[in-house]
């Protein structure tokens, strides 16, 4: 199961779920039929009756949620997808799911720290890369920065511009 966002708050008062999707494309959200919804202890599959995207969220009707309170209980939980139901990508694309995690190397094989979340300025997108004592460092994702990724080793190696750790 792949985590694809996290229940964030309500929306209005019949009922609708706020999502914050842990994904750029978010238009995945409005073609789902149903989701799944961990509780914490089980996985909860619920119908969606209708769905939009909001400036950077989701919202979503669920079958039986009608009101403000019977939503209230989903805040906080994740929602998830069997990873063979997400839709393909193109080659310059990946799942942040992929990227969480990964170990990144400078070019000449010094460990920078490891990827703890990914997100877009606008421009490009942005590696926040944690070192061992927690020090955030941010890497633009250009093409003149990221020399190579290995997914299946957990592993990139990154080129950093000029200035970037001063």
């Amino acid at each position: 199961m792949i985590k694809l966002g996290k229940i964030v708050g309500t929306f209005g008062i019949k009922g609708e779920l706020k999502i914050y999707p842990l994904t750029n494309y978010k238009e995945m959200f409005l073609e789902f039929e149903d989701l799944l919804i961990s509780t914490g202890k089980d996985l909860v599959r619920v119908n969606v009756v209708k769905a939009r995207i909001q400036k950077n969220t989701i919202i979503i009707l669920l079958e039986g949620i009608d009101s403000i309170n019977k939503a209230q209980d989903f805040i906080g939980k994740d929602i998830l997808i069997e990873e063979s139901l997400l839709p393909e990508l193109d080659e310059t694309e990946e799942y942040v799911y992929k990227l969480l995690g990964m170990k990144v190397f400078l070019e000449n094989s010094e460990l920078l720290g490891s990827i703890s979340d990914v997100f877009d300025n606008g421009a490009h997108g942005i590696y926040e890369i944690k070192d061992e004592n927690g020090k955030e460092i941010l890497i633009p994702v250009l093409e003149d920065t990221i020399i190579s990724r290995d997914f299946d080793e957990g592993i990139m190696v990154v080129k950093l511009l000029p200035g970037l750790l001063d």
